[in-house]
């Protein structure tokens, strides 16, 4: 039994622009499909490099929204010459958190290790405090029978 995938909307790979030169150019020759989407979809279809798409200056006409296109800097995003535009601050910080992690997660184990080693002497220690009091109570008992 052959089963074919089935695909549920118009199904787009994600397109990169490096520069907004390059992202011009494309949006000058696709000026009217790319006026008809929303900003999500844009953000989701297009990635420029350290930028977000947005729309000001809405308005309606014939019943659809329209608005003048921006990019505005991505806030995670910041630009180094030797590499172009890369978001850097999220790999950073996700680096950052995952080191953190790690020595929160060692200080955890070498706590654990201690209180381990803690309940040992304590469960020594109460075996040790019965003993002493089986044995008490019983010289308490011979003493009784005598």
């Amino acid at each position: 039994m052959d089963q074919k995938v089935k695909y549920v909307g118009k199904y787009s790979l994600k397109k990169e622009f490096n520069t907004t030169e390059e992202f011009n150019k494309y949006y000058f020759k696709h000026k009217d499909e790319i006026d008809a989407k929303s900003t999500n979809q844009l953000n989701k279809e297009y990635k420029i490099n350290g930028f977000k798409i947005t729309k000001r200056n809405m308005k309606v006409v014939d019943g659809k929204r329209t608005g003048e296109l921006f990019l505005k800097p991505d806030t995670k995003c910041q630009e180094t010459k030797s590499q172009g535009t890369k978001c850097q601050y999220a790999e950073q910080q996700c680096v950052n958190e995952d080191k953190a992690n790690d020595e929160m997660q060692r200080q955890l184990s070498h706590e654990i290790e201690e209180l381990k080693t803690k309940i040992n002497i304590l469960s020594e220690s109460y075996g040790h405090i019965v003993d002493v009091i089986n044995s008490l109570t019983a010289v308490a008992n011979v003493d009784q029978q005598s």
